[in-house]
């Protein structure tokens, strides 16, 4: 009947520093934007279009209305401590593209982090989520991560409560870091497609 308590609070969770659990890694050089625009162009066609090179990357996610779009991409860092804004973006890849932005609604910018927490488990206290570990969105890993961390937990949990299971069952919940971390820290931080998208190259 002894309570329990799962923190999957994000990359800044309390949960974490209740377990006196450090976050040991580092934090990647790239700085992302993301903009919510009003735009045409042969890439403003409803579907998810992606560009990427040795140096930048786009990515366009269709949005309900019509002739809005999510953009995705790098941005160079601006004065020291001074907000990045929407003028900060390259327009290079955005010209290649033929994306003519006639608004921005909503515009931010982002750091990725690469980092593990030191353990998942005191007693019966557990991190899950972006509070164990944080790391390269390539590949969907911070959703697919999370949701298996919530499933190994909540099965557990459920056969202790249920009387199925000895509640030492909650002792193999990662004992130890994951052990796909080294190669979740290492993989890069261009994002390619779950899926293969319609991808648009320049035009001559």
């Amino acid at each position: 009947d002894t309570p329990c308590l799962a923190g999957g609070d994000g990359a800044h969770a309390i949960g974490r520093e209740g377990l006196n659990t450090g976050c040991p890694g580092g934090t990647y050089k790239h700085r992302f934007d993301v903009a919510d625009v009003v735009a045409t162009g042969p890439v403003m066609n409803k579907e998810l279009n992606l560009a990427l090179d040795d140096a930048e990357f786009l990515a366009v996610f269709p949005m309900k209305s019509e002739g809005t779009a999510r953009l995705i991409g790098t941005v160079e860092e601006g004065p020291e401590g001074q907000p990045l804004e929407w003028k900060d973006v390259s327009r290079n890849i955005i010209e290649r593209l033929g994306i003519d932005v006639r608004r921005v609604n909503w515009f931010s910018s982002y750091h990725v982090h690469h980092r593990v927490a030191a353990h998942f488990r005191a007693g019966r206290a557990f991190l899950l989520g972006d509070a164990a570990h944080i790391h390269s969105p390539v590949g969907r890993q911070g959703m697919n991560t999370g949701i298996r961390d919530a499933v190994n937990l909540a099965r557990k949990l459920a056969a202790v409560l249920q009387g199925r299971a000895d509640h030492r069952i909650l002792r193999t919940f990662y004992p130890q870091p994951l052990p796909s971390a080294p190669r979740l820290l290492s993989t890069p931080t261009h994002p390619p497609p779950a899926t293969p998208p319609r991808t648009t190259h320049p035009r001559p």
